[in-house]
């Protein structure tokens, strides 16, 4: 029932915004040139795309567009380009933290799909460090495939190989406490071979769903599987789920947000385009029965989507409106509103929040700042940030504590006055305790399933989660639940 009340909120508060049924979209300043095939995110205030493809072939160029409070775009402009040219990457893109991802995709100029994984930070001005470039993944290259990340570690899952022929195939990319490339390892193979397929974190689980199973675009697939995110961030095993697509599609644009998994503008059995939207939402009694909206835009190809996950936005920028004419690729840039139950993270708040601000990058140039300058509040030495507490408790082997919290929420700042009261002398070189900022680290909070603040997990020193609380804990409480039963 209440999955049903959450699903009407949102059809209802979409209609409230357009002022008329599902006429929702808006529209702001368009791309500079057509694009498709191209990846997209937002970074602290800028939208990026990055490569794709458009009438002049295939693109290593990066455009970058400051987002206003409001949620429209500002002057688009050119930024570090790519290496080499990138396509078929629009699920492949990823923002972790500070860090741009892009893995694997097809290089037109060479016909190849790419092994590598390309990454930059993007300085205090919203331009792009210089892109580094990792070792290939053993095997064939893959495109069309999906990328999901999880704490220190990216997801290679699925796509399509150099063989013409779909694989299910997991590779897992190692990061280091700056974000930076490590090793890859293989990953927990999917139950069958997938591409131009979905995937997206939610709840501390991994879930992938629709796609391809063949090279035919009739072989589409309506099951769903989810595998859980293990304690050192790696995947565990897949199932299969018992919600089923009731209109199987492949090629669509995804994400998570919030609670909600979501694919845009589809692609049916024998290749039918469409303007859909899909979505279903995951809570701890697992994933609702799917639903299906209609929008009002041309239907779409190729295209990326990127969710602010601040200012409850996602973007949907240029793509191919139809297949049926080569190169009838769009400049137009879709934006809408998603309801907050959609987006938010942390009890009900969302702040508008810039990433990077000159000084703090510029006196760490080797860390990552999100990583290791999210300082804790003062008075609260016993916290320190996530990154750098995840690092000691691997290596320590000792249990963690994470704090999530946002500073704009009542119960956070009444649980910061008795923490600034509280003894941690106890539980020095017992436990190491970290400080989450909601509004700061959205994609963690997402990774891991907070969606109320404050909130408290802990993990043992073999990274297992015990136990979370959400809500307030007064001192003596607080004292129990640190007893790690």
């Amino acid at each position: 029932m209440r999955n049903t009340l959450l699903i009407v909120t949102l059809i209802c508060v979409w209609m409230f915004f357009s002022g008329e049924a599902f006429s929702f979209y808006y529209k702001t300043t368009p791309l500079p040139e057509p694009r498709q095939m191209y990846g997209t995110v937002v970074l602290g205030d800028y939208l990026y795309v990055i490569g794709g493809n458009n009438k002049s072939g295939y693109l290593k160029s990066v455009l970058k567009a400051p987002i206003m409070p409001d949620g429209t775009l500002g002057e688009w402009t050119p930024t570090t380009p790519l290496p080499h040219s990138r396509a078929y990457i629009a699920n492949t893109t990823i923002a972790l933290n500070d860090i741009l991802y892009v893995v694997g995709g097809y290089d037109g100029a060479n016909n190849l799909n790419k092994q590598t994984i390309l990454w930059s930070k993007p300085l205090p001005n919203g331009e792009l460090s210089p892109w580094q470039e990792s070792p290939p993944f053993p095997g064939e290259g893959i495109s069309c495939s999906v990328v999901v990340s999880t704490p220190g570690h990216l997801h290679l899952i699925g796509g399509y190989t150099q063989s013409d022929k779909p694989t299910n195939i997991v590779w897992t990319a190692i990061l280091d406490e700056r974000g930076d490339f490590v090793r890859w390892i293989p990953g927990p193979r999917l139950p069958v071979p997938l591409w131009f397929h979905n995937a997206g974190v939610v709840g501390n689980r991994v879930w992938v769903w629709s796609g391809l199973t063949t090279s035919q675009n009739t072989s589409v697939h309506p099951m769903v599987y989810s595998a859980p995110i293990l304690a050192d961030g790696r995947l565990g095993q897949w199932r299969m789920e018992a919600s089923r697509l009731p209109q199987p599609f492949y090629r669509a644009a995804c994400t998570a947000s919030g609670p909600f998994l979501l694919s845009f503008c589809p692609s049916y059995a024998g290749g039918v385009v469409s303007n859909d939207i899909w979505f279903a939402q995951v809570s701890d009694k697992g994933i609702s029965p799917w639903q299906k909206l209609s929008t009002q835009i041309s239907p779409k190809v190729y295209l990326g989507v990127s969710p602010d996950f601040r200012r409850g936005v996602i973007f949907l920028p240029g793509g191919r409106i139809t297949k049926k004419i080569l190169f009838a690729i769009d400049t137009t840039v879709y934006y809408f509103r998603l309801s907050r139950k959609a987006y938010e993270t942390p009890a009900n708040i969302q702040a508008v929040a810039t990433i990077t601000t000159p000084d703090k990058v510029s006196k760490e140039p080797h860390l990552s700042y999100l990583y290791t300058k999210q300082s804790s509040p003062e008075a609260l030495p016993a916290f320190i940030p996530y990154e750098v507490a995840r690092q000691q408790s691997l290596k320590l082997r000792l249990p963690m504590v994470v704090y999530f919290h946002s500073s704009r929420a009542r119960p956070c700042q009444q649980q910061r006055q008795i923490l600034q009261q509280f003894d941690f002398s106890p539980y020095k070189g017992k436990i190491v305790f970290a400080w989450v900022n909601t509004t700061v680290f959205p994609q963690l909070v997402q990774q891991m399933g907070i969606f109320r603040v404050p909130c408290w997990v802990y993990f043992d020193s073999s990274r297992r989660e015990l136990k979370r609380k959400i809500g307030l804990l007064p001192a003596d409480e607080l004292k129990e639940w640190l007893r790690g039963r």
